[in-house]
């Protein structure tokens, strides 16, 4: 792939911008998809739409025959310099037409802010590939436990996970949690289990079954947070 040249900027009909863009496909030359209509460009290729026509600028591979050809034959700009179908400016997420000269299919993107400030538009397809990816990771990321919708399971439906915590569990001659075993506790219960810890010392002071026995059931009523010391709950929930 070649670097965009600076000079590119021919104003074709859409039947000669697709039949520009098809051999650079089959050339290893794919144009990026991820275009901003009505705006600036967006990667190696920006699309703005207008009333008859598509302009295409900066398209990367674009010393290729087809589209020197294409651009040798296209019309000139319209006068003016309106952008006719511009997509709305603020938004979450919008849908744009495109196309619709003569028998072309009206071809429709979606557009997005991202998290960065950034804008991003993908074709119906591109958005369905999308949203299938993000739909997978979320139900992975989110444990076993997790539905398809990413859910875990809440309250009295939580599974338990009893933490036997040995020495090794705390900071040297101390009885505080390490990091570690903090952030596998936060883990654990972001994945919707209900978990128990079960101290060394604790379990060193019980004298016999009986109150070992009293001690777990006890135990099994506790409704533990994700937070395993009080004193990170409050630094985390601490505004700057």
């Amino acid at each position: 792939q070649g670097s965009s040249p600076a000079g590119l900027g021919a104003h074709l009909p859409v039947a000669a911008m697709a039949a520009a863009l098809r051999p650079l496909v089959v050339a290893g030359c794919r144009p990026r998809l991820g275009v901003r209509l009505g705006a600036a460009a967006i990667g190696p290729l920006s699309v703005r739409r207008s009333p008859t026509a598509l302009l295409v600028v900066g398209a990367r591979c674009s010393s290729h025959p087809s589209v020197a050809a294409a651009a040798a034959t296209a019309p000139p700009p319209p006068p003016g310099g309106s952008l006719a179908g511009a997509p709305p400016s603020e938004g979450a997420s919008s849908g744009v037409s495109a196309g619709g000269n003569g028998d072309q299919p009206t071809q429709k993107f979606y557009r997005e802010r991202l998290l960065d400030g950034e804008e991003e538009v993908l074709t119906l397809e591109e958005k369905q590939e999308k949203d299938a990816i993000l739909k997978e990771l979320t139900k992975r990321l989110s444990g076993p436990l997790a539905d398809e919708h990413g859910n875990v399971p809440t309250g009295k439906d939580r599974p338990i996970a009893i933490e036997v915590d040995g020495p090794s569990h705390f900071y040297a001659n101390s009885k505080r949690y390490t990091a570690y075993t903090k952030l596998k506790h936060r883990l654990l219960t972001r994945m919707g289990y209900k978990v128990l810890h079960v101290p060394y010392f604790e379990w060193r002071r019980l004298r016999g079954a009986k109150e070992r026995e009293e001690y777990m059931r006890a135990k099994l009523l506790e409704e533990p947070t994700e937070w395993l010391d009080p004193e990170d709950e409050k630094n985390y929930n601490k505004p700057p």
